[in-house]
This record gives structure tokens, C-alpha cells and sequence, in this order.
């Protein structure tokens, strides 16, 4: 398949201070996204994410090595009209309404007047604000606002799609109404790059992420390469089980949570799901949910972001 975007020991440094004290965002950092993916860019605040992402739009040149987008360097003015971009702080002229902000958006991408009010009513309800097309933004939540940008982003109809933390402000509603658009573009063809920290939504409909620390790549892959599919733990929720037989299996589980008439247990092999049934069976109890956990996308991180931060040490 092809690549959309590709880097090659990328790095980024700024200078700050009267002395010219050097901070490096990011190192050396080799990346590619393949036409037509989702691609999650994982990382906690400063790891250098928003940096990678403004030498990828051309909002900012690197010290060193180069950004590829489309097949042409990252500070080729052509390829601008083929990238649709949402900040993670963006902007807004307050004191228009959606659909004017989308019109002036339309315009200055060069779209013909004729096809403007098509696009603008498409995206408005795959934002979901049909009911607040004729509100000034003013008035709007952060979450509101990140709908408009997401708009904005897909009204000249990218090829390439990237958004920084567009998650951000963003009810569980609108979380799930955001990754069915992701979804959505991807369909139409689309390849979308996008930063986050919301882990349990890139788990959903990402193909691949990559994990960056401290301005490297520490990790990349499918998300099924990265997590195996082999069973950790095994969760259970048993009714009926007096203190003493709550004592006894404590000493045989990971971990144990009793909760008014219920108990959580967790263990980690079959075996000793197979020692509390034993013990259940001779007092009564009931077995009410019996669910096998695999590692998730969350439990890699922070293994990865603490296998990094000892090698500091």
C-alpha cells in the first residue's frame, strides 16, 4: 500500500531564553501511515505530539530530517488543499453562526459558490448542530466548537485528514458520534491521523497507532500485534459467599472486592478459576459473570511509559 505519510529522522528543536537554552520536541522520529488507515498517535502532555503534527501541516519547519505528506515535503504549498486540519486549540470567529464560519471556510478554499451550500448542509448534519446553525459561537461548548472545527476540517474534502486531540471537550455522546465519523471518512476512502489520549476510543477503530515519549517513537504496530490476543486475568462476580470463604480466596486471587452481596475476584489462570468454582459448589454460592481480560491498549501504555521513564533513572 501506499504511504500518506512518512518520516525520516525527523527532529525538532525550539530555542528558548536569553541564553538560547535548546528544547528537543522531538528526535529522530521515523513514522509511516498508510493510505486509507486510521492511525493513532498516543503520548502524554509534552511528549511531542502537536509538535509532529505541525511540521506534518507545514506550521512549522524541523532542525533536522525530513516530512513526506502525499508523496511531497510537508512545506510544499500544494498539497495544503489536500489536508484537512483541526488544532487542538483552534480558533473561531465568535460572532458568526456555523454555517457562516463554514461558508467563509468554503470560500477561502476556493470552493465554488454553487457546491458551498451542498457541502455545508452535508457536514452540518454529520456534526449533528442542525439545531444550532443560527446560534453565534459565542455561545458554544468546547465540545460544540471541536464539532464546527471537525467540520471545517472536511469542507474542502481532503485526501488526508489530521486532528489534534479532537476528542477533547467531548461528552461520552459525542465521543461515540465522533469515532462513527472517523469511521465514516475512512469508508469514503480517507486517511485520517489523529491524536489522543482518550485510550479505550483508538482501541475502537484504529488499524494502527504509534506511541511517542519524550519526542521518540517508542512503540508501533496493529493494535493486534501490539496486544497479543493471550488472556491475562480472569474476571469474576460470585453472590453468596460468606466472610471466611471471602478470607479463603483471598489467598489464591490477585485480587478481591466485595461489594454489598457480591464479590469481584480476579485470578489469573484457569486453573485457579477452577479451585473458587470447587469452593463455590461447597457453600452455595453463585457464579454471576465469568469474563476473560486480554491486555488493553491502556495497560501497554503505561507499561511502555514506565519501561521508558526507569531507563532515565
Amino acid at each position: 500500500m501506499g504511504m500518506v505519510i512518512v518520516t525520516e529522522n525527523l527532529t525538532k528543536d525550539y530555542h528558548t531564553g536569553f541564553r538560547a537554552h535548546t528544547i528537543r520536541a522531538i528526535e529522530n522520529l521515523n513514522l509511516e501511515v498508510e493510505v486509507r488507515e486510521i492511525f493513532g498517535f498516543l503520548g502524554p502532555n509534552g511528549a511531542g505530539k502537536t509538535t509532529t503534527i505541525k511540521v506534518l501541516v507545514g506550521l512549522t519547519k524541523p532542525t533536522r530530517g525530513r516530512a513526506m505528506v502525499l508523496g511531497k515535503s510537508s512545506t510544499d504549498v500544494d498539497i495544503k488543499k489536500l489536508i484537512g486540519f483541526l488544532p487542538e486549540s483552534p480558533y473561531f470567529y465568535e460572532y458568526l453562526n456555523p454555517v457562516e464560519y463554514l461558508k467563509l471556510c468554503a470560500q477561502l478554499s476556493g470552493i465554488a459558490r454553487a457546491e458551498q451550500q451542498r457541502r455545508i448542509e452535508k457536514l452540518i448534519n454529520l456534526v449533528r448542530l442542525e439545531r444550532f446553525v443560527k446560534m453565534p459561537m459565542r455561545g458554544f461548548s468546547r465540545g460544540m466548537l471541536q464539532r464546527v472545527g471537525i467540520a471545517q476540517a472536511l469542507i474542502h474534502d481532503p485526501e488526508l485528514v489530521i486532528l489534534d486531540e479532537p476528542m477533547g471537550g467531548l461528552d461520552p455522546i459525542g465521543r461515540r458520534e465522533f469515532r462513527d465519523i472517523i469511521l465514516k471518512l475512512k469508508e469514503q476512502g480517507k486517511t485520517i491521523f489523529f491524536s489522543t489520549h482518550i485510550l479505550a476510543d483508538v482501541e475502537m477503530i484504529c488499524d494502527r497507532v504509534g506511541i511517542i515519549l519524550n519526542g521518540k517513537l517508542i512503540n508501533t504496530g496493529r493494535l493486534d500485534e501490539i496486544l497479543g490476543s493471550e488472556i491475562e486475568t480472569f474476571e469474576m462476580v460470585v453472590r453468596g459467599l460468606d466472610r471466611k470463604m471471602v478470607k479463603v480466596i483471598e489467598r489464591i486471587s490477585n485480587k478481591v472486592i466485595p461489594s454489598e452481596d457480591k464479590v469481584l475476584i480476579e485470578v489469573k489462570t484457569e486453573e485457579e478459576v477452577e479451585r473458587i468454582m470447587v469452593i463455590m459448589r461447597e457453600v452455595g454460592a453463585k457464579l454471576l459473570s465469568l469474563i476473560p481480560r486480554r491486555k488493553t491498549l491502556e495497560d501497554h501504555f503505561i507499561s511502555e511509559i514506565q519501561k521508558e521513564r526507569l531507563k532515565e533513572i
